[in-house]
């Protein structure tokens, strides 16, 4: 069975406000989206739609080979992490394996290299035995990077996963984001670096009240109103 994601008229309202009319969007495995648009336009709803975390007013997603619990991996924004929660560094990791696992399966011993591979590459492991609430938001969300990696789920949602990342670390999930499309997977992504996406993302969804597109990216950023494009630095019609 082919893997995928269809949603299909999707509505979301509050307070009597509409943020997401009639969208309709498509993800194939092996596929890359980035999702951009103005400030307020659903982004992270919609992720959280696509996640199944979130029920939209209106509509449906569809899944084909995929078990919503099991095989999506949600990277919210850091505002959903409790940092009063009395939680060491290495814990928050950690607890990708008690998702795939159980509490009580201790994990394989390739899980645990993978652990100690990625809390090297990530400048982590000086910091693993402390409380989250003691890192800055840059290594909390290299933490929660660990993590979501350690979970190997089958679709990627990230929320701005670049922000507070150093130079360093934003080449890490850049790389890690073209090793799961040659895994097969489904990344979708919500960034407001327009280089970053013109050159590492295939496909761009742009959400705004006026502007809904989803296709190759040159294509959707070269077609989408050029007032729309005026709070990102690097866009040029001509791309």
């Amino acid at each position: 069975m082919s893997v995928g994601i269809r949603a299909e008229n999707i509505h979301w309202k509050i307070q009597g406000r509409t943020i997401l009319f009639d969208l309709h969007a498509e993800f194939h495995a092996g596929s890359t989206t980035a999702v951009v648009g103005p400030n307020g336009s659903g982004k992270s709803t919609f992720l959280r739609i696509l996640a199944g975390t979130l029920s939209p007013s209106q509509g449906v997603v569809r899944y084909r080979g995929i078990q919503p619990d099991h095989d999506i991996s949600l990277l919210a924004t850091q505002t959903s992490l409790n940092l009063e929660a009395p939680l060491l560094v290495r814990d928050l990791i950690q607890m990708a394996f008690y998702r795939r696992g159980g509490v009580w399966n201790r994990p394989p011993p390739s899980d645990l290299d993978t652990f100690e591979k990625l809390i090297e590459e990530l400048h982590l492991k000086p910091f693993i035995l402390q409380p989250i609430s003691t890192l800055s938001s840059g290594q909390r969300q290299k933490a929660l990077l660990a993590r979501l990696i350690l979970e190997n789920p089958q679709v990627i949602l990230l929320d701005e996963p670049f922000n507070a990342l150093d130079t360093g670390a934003t080449q890490f999930l850049l790389n890690q984001i073209h090793r799961w499309q040659r895994e097969g997977k489904i990344v979708v992504v919500v960034s407001h670096q327009m280089e970053l996406v013109l050159q590492n993302f295939s496909q761009t969804l742009f959400l705004s009240p006026r502007y809904v597109a989803q296709g190759p990216t040159r294509f959707v950023l070269g077609n989408a109103p050029k007032e729309l494009l005026q709070s990102y630095q690097g866009i040029e019609r001509n791309h």
